[in-house]
């Protein structure tokens, strides 16, 4: 997607492939961090609300910058910061889903939020 929205606006493939490692390079650590907090704290929907306010503010700024020309410290950050704060929001979210759905098993429940998810997006 980020080379359907970049490259029109005059950024090219190398530019655009090195956002995307960006993105999953900070994910990757930003998963990390996260699921580290997670397990010694326990706090689960704090951790997600702020993964989430942090990726909608990435995302947001990200849109605004996409549109201009020339934007490439910018747009690099805004897609580590989207990474960093949203690749961390999908292993959190299953296991609170998967929390808040004790009586069911695992797999239940983590089944049924991969294919409801995947039904939404269709």
């Amino acid at each position: 997607i980020l080379e359907q929205v970049l490259c029109p606006r005059g950024y090219d493939n190398t530019y655009v492939g090195l956002c995307a490692a960006l993105m999953i390079i900070c994910g990757v650590v930003g998963a990390g961090i996260a699921g580290v907090l997670v397990d010694k704290t326990k706090r689960f929907q704090e951790v997600v609300k702020v993964g989430f306010a942090g990726a909608a503010l990435a995302l947001l700024g990200l849109s605004f910058l996409s549109r201009q020309r020339g934007q490439q410290p910018g747009i690099a950050t805004l897609c580590g910061v989207f990474g960093f704060f949203g690749f961390a929001l999908y292993p959190i979210s299953t296991e609170l889903a998967i929390e808040v759905t004790y009586p069911v098993a695992e797999a239940t429940s983590s089944g049924l939020l991969i294919v409801s998810g995947s039904q939404v997006l269709t």
